[in-house]
Formats: structure tokens, C-alpha cells, sequence
């Protein structure tokens, strides 16, 4: 008799654990919302906490007057149009 109310026990169990996997739990219907992980959300992230959000620490280049003309002052209309064929 013990050994068929082990094998009732176990079977009751079988059929409430799989009863358990098609109804979703509780907890699992709360989910939680966790930050961009992207490089560049860190990166930018991490460079608003240091204040240093700006040109010259992102591409390590001092951004000026010169540096903005001074390539498009190399080139003539006609070098130009060839770059864009």
C-alpha cells in the first residue's frame, strides 16, 4: 500500500509540475526594464558623469576654424566633382 501511495504522490507531482509550465508565474509576468547595454550608451553615460561631453574628448581633435575650411580649401570644384562620380 505505501509503495502505490508513492506512485500516487509522484504522479500528482508529474502532473502539477507540468501544469506549472503552461500557466506563466507570477513573478515572470513582472519584467524588468534594464538600460541600453550599447558601448556607446555606457560610454556617453560615463562622460556625463566626468563633464566631459564635447568635441575635443570624443574624437581627440581640437575643433576650429581652420580644421573646418582648411580641407575644403585643398581642392578645386572640379576635384570635387570627380569625387562624387
Amino acid at each position: 500500500m505505501a509503495d502505490l501511495e508513492a506512485v500516487l504522490a509522484d504522479v500528482s507531482y508529474l502532473m502539477a509540475m507540468e501544469k506549472s509550465k503552461c500557466t506563466p508565474a507570477a513573478r515572470a509576468s513582472k519584467k524588468i526594464v534594464l538600460p541600453d547595454p550599447s558601448v556607446r550608451s555606457v560610454m556617453h553615460k560615463y562622460m556625463e558623469k566626468k563633464n566631459e561631453v564635447n568635441f575635443d574628448k570624443i574624437f581627440n581633435q581640437v575643433l576650429d576654424l581652420m580644421n573646418l575650411i582648411g580641407d575644403r580649401g585643398q581642392y578645386s570644384s572640379a576635384d570635387s566633382n570627380k569625387h562624387l562620380i
